[in-house]
């Protein structure tokens, strides 16, 4: 026999009240309450979210140097790609593919202001064979070159 369900047991917080209440401003808001509702019948509570999270992090760190698929980074956390796409889209606002090139650039940005290695190997170890390119990515990311980052100009 299934369990009635009332709202009181999804929106168990304060929080979750105002996002039920907020669903209807907008379109991310709406994609919060859904988040939130899925999550209650996946039994994915945030804890769980934040490890899921910390996992995907950790692959995208240990992999930087390669291209990571979305398939590649959901078999890794054994999670749907589908899933994972809006896993990463609720928890950052942004895709999975924008979120892995902002860890690059982030990381690309560390290792300019904090090492000597030349700008060619700081792309290659960002997944960017060819440093033009990183060059165009880095700059359209950050506003600046990756060597106006290394010198400290700011335009």
């Amino acid at each position: 026999a299934s369990k009635d369900i009332s709202w009181q047991d999804v929106l168990e917080s304060p929080e979750d009240l105002k996002v039920y209440t907020e669903a209807t401003d907008s379109v991310d808001q709406l994609k919060k309450f859904i988040h939130l509702v899925v999550c209650y019948f996946v039994q994915l509570q945030p804890q769980q979210e934040e490890e899921l999270l910390q996992k995907i992090n950790a692959y995208i760190d240990a992999n930087m140097e390669h291209e990571i698929s979305r398939q590649d980074l959901a078999n890794a956390v054994f999670l749907n790609a589908d899933y994972l796409n809006r896993l990463i889209r609720n928890a950052t606002g942004m895709s999975l593919k924008k979120y892995v090139s902002q860890r690059k650039m982030n990381r690309a940005m560390v290792l300019l202001q904090s090492t000597h290695l030349p700008v060619a190997i700081i792309a290659s170890k960002v997944g960017f064979p060819n440093s033009a390119h990183f060059t165009v990515v880095y700059k359209k990311h950050f506003g600046k070159t990756p060597m106006q980052t290394r010198s400290g100009q700011e335009d």
